[in-house]
C-alpha cells in the first residue's frame, strides 16, 4: 500500500462515527494491514512488548491484548515468554488473520 492509500485508510478509521463503520474498515484493510503498517515505520508493537516485558514477569497470565488486530502482539509475546494471550477487536476480519 502506498503512503497515501495507507493514510486513507487510517484516516478513514479515525473519522468513522460508528463502530461498525471502524470494523469494516480493518475487516477490508485485515489482509494487507501488518505490511502496510511496517512499511509506515509503525513500530508501536515492538515498543509496547519492550515495555510489558520489562515490567512484567514473564509467564504471568493471563493477558488481555485489546484492540488486538491481526494478533502480532500476541505471537510475540508467546514467543517471548507470554503463551496466555486473550485477544479482543472490533474487527472479525483482523482477528481471522
Amino acid at each position: 500500500m502506498t503512503d497515501s492509500k495507507h493514510n486513507s485508510a487510517l484516516g478513514a478509521a479515525y473519522a468513522a462515527k460508528r463502530p461498525e463503520e471502524v470494523a469494516a474498515i480493518y475487516d477490508s484493510w485485515s489482509e494487507t494491514y501488518d505490511a502496510d503498517m511496517s512499511a509506515a515505520g509503525y513500530r508501536h508493537p515492538t515498543v509496547c512488548l519492550a515495555l510489558l516485558a520489562r515490567h512484567l514477569p514473564r509467564g504471568a497470565e493471563p493477558l488481555l491484548d485489546a484492540g488486538a488486530g491481526t494478533g502480532l502482539i500476541g505471537e510475540w509475546l508467546s514467543i517471548t515468554g507470554y503463551p496466555r494471550v486473550e485477544a479482543l477487536d472490533i474487527s472479525q476480519g483482523m482477528l481471522d488473520k
